[in-house]
């Protein structure tokens, strides 16, 4: 469990984690959005069975990293797996049909 005030980081968290799973956002997909205002780029960072590295740049492609050697975007996706449900899931089982 995730637990935390509003505006804690705690929807950032998780949104890493699927990143570093998915190499996309389950919330945007712009990359401005992910990047701290005046900064050029965004570091993430797991250690789960090896050594899982991306950085996210304003600029230019993004570099992805297994135990510190550079890989494709392709050779990335799935080295850790994410399921992640979040409230916007459930608008359809509780929403109206239409």
């Amino acid at each position: 469990f995730i637990v935390g005030p509003n505006g804690s980081g705690k929807t950032t968290i998780l949104e890493a984690l699927y990143f570093l799973s998915t190499t996309k956002s389950f919330r945007t997909n712009k990359k401005r959005d992910l990047i701290k205002n005046s900064q050029k780029e965004a570091y993430l960072s797991l250690e789960e069975e090896g050594r899982l590295e991306a950085v996210l740049r304003q600029k230019g492609s993004n570099l992805y990293q297994v135990n510190r050697k550079k890989v494709k975007r392709s050779h990335f996706i799935s080295r850790f797996f994410v399921s992640l449900f979040w409230w916007g899931d459930f608008k359809t089982v509780y929403g109206s049909p239409i």
